[in-house]
C-alpha cells in the first residue's frame, strides 16, 4: 500500500523525467517531497509519513490508541526539526524515520469533516 506522500513523490519524480532533466536532478527524496518556506527553517528542515498503526506502537506517547477497523491506511506526518534528527535516505519504517530523534513531540488532534480545524506549529 503506497502512502499518500510516496504517491505525490512517485508523480514530482516523473514529471521530473518528463521535463529530461538528469537523473541527478530528477531524484526527489520523500523529505523534499514537502516544502516549506526558507523563513520555517529555524524550526522545520524536513518532513516524512509513517504507518499511524506502527507509529504507535514504537513510542509510548502517553495516550490510548485506537486501532480503526477502516481499510484506509491511516499515516502520522513527522516533521524534522533539524537536520540531524533526519534520517538518511527515505525512510521505510517508523523505526527508521525516528531514529536519529533524540525527542518526539506527538500532537493529536481530532480530524473531522464537520469541525473547520486548523494546526499551528511554532517555535
Amino acid at each position: 500500500c503506497e502512502s499518500i506522500l510516496e504517491q505525490k513523490v512517485a508523480a514530482i519524480s516523473k514529471n521530473s523525467s518528463a521535463n529530461n532533466l538528469n537523473s541527478a536532478e530528477a531524484t526527489v527524496t520523500e523529505m523534499d517531497a514537502i516544502k516549506f518556506p526558507i523563513s520555517m527553517s529555524r524550526f522545520v528542515r524536513g518532513a516524512t509519513s509513517v504507518d499511524e498503526d506502527e507509529f504507535v506502537e514504537l513510542l509510548d506517547y502517553g495516550y490510548p490508541h485506537e486501532k480503526f477497523s477502516s481499510s484506509q491506511q491511516r499515516e502520522v506526518l513527522l516533521m524534522y526539526v533539524n537536520d540531524k534528527a533526519k534520517p538518511e535516505g527515505v525512510p521505510k519504517t517508523a523505526k527508521d524515520a525516528v531514529k536519529n530523534c533524540e525527542a518526539v513531540s506527538v500532537v493529536t488532534i481530532e480530524a473531522s469533516e464537520s469541525k473547520h480545524t486548523c494546526l499551528a506549529v511554532m517555535e
